[in-house]
Parts: structure tokens; C-alpha cells; sequence
């Protein structure tokens, strides 16, 4: 029993899904769906239950991994992750300015590209197909879907 409480997916995934089921429970007091689109209810509601669904997910495959595990090599402390943390950092705050650039789908682009290609190291082929992909889903949610405008480039206008 004392090996569950000191496995760290299982006391994240625990405290995530009570954070996920209050969410839910917060979001359900609120409008979620109207006449005009959706309430001030639908994004947490969606935005709890899935993580809700991933925290439980997270915490049942620890428990039947029978709790903590013995260190695997890539567990061990990463050295170079300071690298990693300070490029993303950089990355997040140059996205301020490509933004209003370029607007936010472009610039949201960018930024993702920057971090799936230096910070994770993928090739960059991949890196441009995964951020062309997040930022064309962002772009049919929220433009298309949603009817919700992103700000535009103060450039040109896109």
C-alpha cells in the first residue's frame, strides 16, 4: 500500500482528476450550450472532462504497473533539460511579437515549429507537418467552427 502513495503518477493522476471532476461539476452550474453558440460553460466542461479522462487513464495504468517502478535510464536526471526549459522560455516570448506580426495561427505556428524542431529534436519535416497540422486545427475550431476570430496580423491583416 505504501509503494501507491509514493508513485508519482498515482498521486498526480489522483489530485488531477479531483481537480478534472471539480471542473466538470463547476461547468455543469453554467449555460453550456445556447441558441447563439456555445455558454460560458462548454470550454470548462470540455477542458475537465478531458482531463479528467486523462488523469484517470494516468493513474489506473499506475496502479496495475503495481506502483513504483524501478528507475528506467532515460528517467535519470537530464542535465542538458536546462537548455531545453530556457529555449522554450525563449521561444513563448518571441511568440508575443510573431503574433502580432503575422497573426496568431502564422505565429502560433512558428513558435510550435521552433519547439518540435530544437527542443524535441525532430526532424524538420516532421516538426512543420505536426505545427502546420495543431495550427490548422486551431484555425477550423476557432475560425471556422466556432465563428470565434483570432486577432489578426497588424501587418496584413490574416
Amino acid at each position: 500500500m505504501l509503494r501507491y502513495l509514493r508513485d508519482p503518477n498515482i498521486l498526480f493522476g489522483s489530485g488531477l482528476s479531483v481537480l478534472g471532476l471539480y471542473i466538470v461539476q463547476q461547468s455543469l452550474g453554467w449555460v453550456v450550450y445556447e441558441r447563439d453558440g456555445p455558454g460560458p460553460g462548454f470550454f470548462p466542461l470540455i477542458y475537465g472532462g478531458a482531463m479528467l479522462f486523462f488523469a484517470l487513464w494516468l493513474t489506473l495504468k499506475a496502479l496495475r504497473a503495481g506502483g513504483v517502478a524501478a528507475p528506467r535510464p532515460e528517467d535519470e536526471l537530464n542535465a542538458s533539460g536546462r537548455w531545453e526549459a530556457i529555449a522554450t522560455l525563449v521561444a513563448l516570448a518571441a511568440s508575443v511579437p510573431l503574433m502580432w506580426a503575422f497573426g496568431f495561427i502564422p505565429g502560433f505556428g512558428l513558435v510550435l515549429f521552433f519547439i518540435i524542431r530544437v527542443v524535441f529534436a525532430r526532424p524538420t519535416l516532421n516538426a512543420a507537418i505536426v505545427a502546420t497540422c495543431i495550427a490548422g486545427a486551431l484555425y477550423l475550431g476557432f475560425a471556422e467552427l466556432l465563428q470565434s476570430p483570432l486577432p489578426a496580423s497588424a501587418i496584413w491583416g490574416f
